[in-house]
């Protein structure tokens, strides 16, 4: 005797074929694949970006400061002679002010404003390891004329730490001469 069935065998099983999973698991590693390389190129230019910018805004504070400040200057203390040159720049401003600039050995530069002696400094640039620039250039002043003053600058900003990645590093170079006005 014969059991009735009542629906009619399907021979085809309800899924995917393995070529079918093959295809899609493919698909889906070199989809992966590409947006994480978009995600590390996106991150690794970000990362540049930030430190250019830091660097590039960092020394356009410093010499707009400097600038500014240097061409109301009515006497330069130090370098004391035409052709004397250092890491120090100190002069008198239209006020009767002393103000200085110090590049330090360990590459910060730092200013001083109505102290004898440049005491009591406040930096202008950083070594902290996250945005920290450092100030190198040697000498980084050289009084070049006294009849005006004329100042001739010399800095090279960098990132205060460097980085393994050479993509993450950056330099930018002051050479620059600045005339002080209240000297003529």
């Amino acid at each position: 005797m014969m059991i009735k069935t009542s629906k009619p065998v399907n021979n085809k099983a309800a899924g995917f074929t393995l070529i079918e999973l093959v295809v899609v698991v493919a698909i889906l590693l070199v989809t992966v694949g590409i947006a994480g390389d978009i995600i590390i190129s996106l991150t690794r230019t970000f990362g540049k970006t930030q430190v250019s910018n830091e660097i590039e805004s960092t020394s356009n504070f410093v010499l707009l400061k400097l600038e500014k400040e240097f061409r109301s200057a009515t006497s330069v203390v130090t370098p004391a002679a035409v052709g004397a040159s250092g890491n120090t720049l100190h002069f008198i401003n239209k006020n009767g002010k002393r103000v200085c600039y110090v590049v330090t050995a360990a590459g910060l530069l730092n200013r001083s404003f109505d102290t004898v002696n440049c005491a009591s400094q406040a930096p202008l640039t950083a070594n902290d390891s996250a945005t920290g620039v450092l100030v190198t250039g040697t000498p980084a002043f050289t009084l070049t004329s006294d009849k005006p003053y004329v100042i001739k600058i010399n800095m090279t900003f960098s990132s205060a730490t460097p980085n393994p990645s050479t993509t993450f590093s950056g330099t930018v170079t002051l050479n620059n001469t600045l005339v002080a006005r209240g000297s003529y």
